[in-house]
């Protein structure tokens, strides 16, 4: 049944989901953002591997390919909103392409970890600090916001858990390093020392 809303509901005639209802369900704002479209890639994945008989795959391989479309040179999406060329929306996005590789999606799912994995290494994270930028300049260069750059513990620990779960799908130990690196420093400064949280 939250298949069946979803598509009534949410689903924009291009294929993509909507980011906001009104109350009554009526659509509100018609914007797609790929943070939205990757949480949608993911619960299809995981609506394919519960409900294969669902057939939700060329729709995720339609959102997917529509997505992939927009990727520019360095290989990144660019985002909705105030902070077009960020982090985030990608670590969803890998998020939903491991998912799909797990629930035996086409090779193309692989290609997209591949390509994320690559700008995450390349420009998202600081290999002699071990951090992970949120916000980028149009170059994928560190963006500062209020300003300073943006550091999320939280988003370390996310990363670390994706870049780990890649390592062993694609074999690629040097990635399990990385990710070790992000999850030493979230460890070692994102917790209040009063309450460890």
């Amino acid at each position: 049944s939250g298949l069946a809303w979803t598509e009534q509901r949410l689903m924009k005639a291009d294929g993509r989901m909507r980011n906001r209802l009104s109350f009554s369900g009526a659509p509100e704002d018609d914007t797609t953002t790929v943070y939205d479209q990757a949480f949608l890639l993911f619960a299809l994945a995981e609506i394919s591997v519960a409900m294969p008989a669902a057939g939700v795959e060329d729709q995720a391989a339609q959102i997917r390919d529509q997505l992939v479309t927009s990727i520019d040179a360095d290989g990144g999406v660019v985002e909705a909103g105030d902070h077009p060329y960020q982090a985030n929306a990608h670590m969803h996005l890998l998020e939903a392409a491991l998912a799909w590789e797990g629930a035996g999606g086409d090779s193309s799912w692989a290609g997209l970890s591949d390509r994320i994995v690559a700008l995450a290494q390349r420009r998202f994270i600081d290999a002699d600090t071990g951090t992970l930028a949120e916000y980028f300049d149009v170059d994928w260069r560190p963006m500062a916001v209020n300003g300073s750059i943006c550091v999320e513990p939280g988003h370390h620990y996310e990363w670390a858990w994706l870049l780990h779960r890649y390592a062993a799908i694609a074999n690629d130990p040097a990635s399990s390093a990385v990710a070790d690196a992000l999850f030493d420093f979230a460890w070692r400064h994102g917790h209040d020392t009063k309450t460890g949280l």
